[in-house]
C-alpha cells in the first residue's frame, strides 16, 4: 500500500545529520533506548559509536538502514517493470519457479542491480555526515573515513594542496569501480534476447509452432529449461 511505501522510503527522507542525530541518542552507553532495551533481557549495555570495533559496524548499520527504503523502492519498480507476459510464457513451457526466477527475473534486474551497487559504493567513499556528528573520526582512528580525512587535512592542518589531491584521487575510484562492474554484470543483449524469445514463444503463429502430439485437446508444447 501507499502507507507502507512511504514508512519504508521515510528514513531515506531524512538528512544525514537528523538520522545520525537520532540513532546517537537512541545508541548512548547511559541513556540511549536500545541499551536499556538490551539490559531488559539481562546482557551488558554496549558502546557501539563508542567501541573501537563496534563504532564502523555501527555506522554501516546505520547507513544501511537509512538506505534500505530506497533501495527496496528500486528492486519494486524493476520487478512492476517485467512484463507479465514472460512468466506466463515460461510457465506454459514448463519452467518451475527457480528457472523463472534465475532466467528471466535476475536478468531484467540486472540493471538494477548494477545502480545499487555502483551508487552504494560510491555513497560509502563519500560517507562523512554521519562520522562527523557521532564519533569525529574516533575512537582511536576508527572511523578516520577518506572524506574526513581531507577536511581535517584542508581546514585542521591547512593542507589545501594535499587535501585537494586525496580529493582527486578519491574521484577517480568511483570513475574505475563503475565501468569495471558494470561490465561483467550487465548484459543487455542477452537479456533482449531472453525476453524477445519468450515473446516469440506467445506470439507465433500456429503454424510455426514445432509439430507436437494432439489428441482432443489444445496443443501442448514443452520445452527443455
Amino acid at each position: 500500500s501507499l502507507f507502507v511505501k512511504s514508512v519504508v522510503l521515510l528514513p531515506y527522507l531524512l538528512s544525514n545529520v537528523l538520522v545520525a542525530m537520532v540513532w546517537l541518542w537512541m545508541l548512548d552507553p547511559t541513556l540511549g533506548l536500545v541499551n536499556h532495551a538490551i539490559e531488559a533481557v539481562g546482557l551488558e549495555r554496549q558502546p557501539f559509536f563508542g567501541g573501537d570495533s563496534q563504532a564502523m559496524l555501527t555506522i554501516a548499520a546505520v547507513n544501511t538502514w537509512r538506505h534500505m527504503g530506497l533501495v527496496a523502492m528500486l528492486f519494486l519498480a524493476g520487478l512492476q517493470s517485467i512484463p507479465r507476459s514472460l512468466y506466463e510464457a515460461a510457465a506454459l513451457e514448463g519452467a518451475s519457479e527457480w528457472q523463472m526466477f534465475r532466467r528471466v527475473t535476475l536478468p531484467l534486474l540486472r540493471p538494477v542491480m548494477v545502480f545499487v551497487l555502483v551508487t552504494s559504493v560510491t555513497g560509502s567513499i563519500q560517507i562523512f555526515d554521519t562520522v562527523a556528528v557521532t564519533t569525529q573520526g574516533g575512537p582511536a582512528g576508527s572511523t578516520a573515513v577518506v572524506v574526513l580525512y581531507i577536511v581535517q587535512n584542508a581546514f585542521g592542518y591547512l593542507k589545501m594542496g594535499y587535501a585537494s589531491a586525496m580529493s582527486m584521487a578519491s574521484g577517480v575510484v568511483p570513475r574505475i569501480f563503475t565501468p569495471a562492474a558494470s561490465s561483467p554484470f550487465v548484459s543487455l543483449s542477452g537479456t533482449t534476447t531472453l525476453s524477445q524469445t519468450l515473446r516469440s514463444s506467445i506470439d507465433a503463429p500456429k503454424s510455426s509452432l514445432p509439430s507436437t502430439h494432439t489428441l482432443s485437446g489444445p496443443v501442448v508444447k514443452t520445452r527443455s529449461w
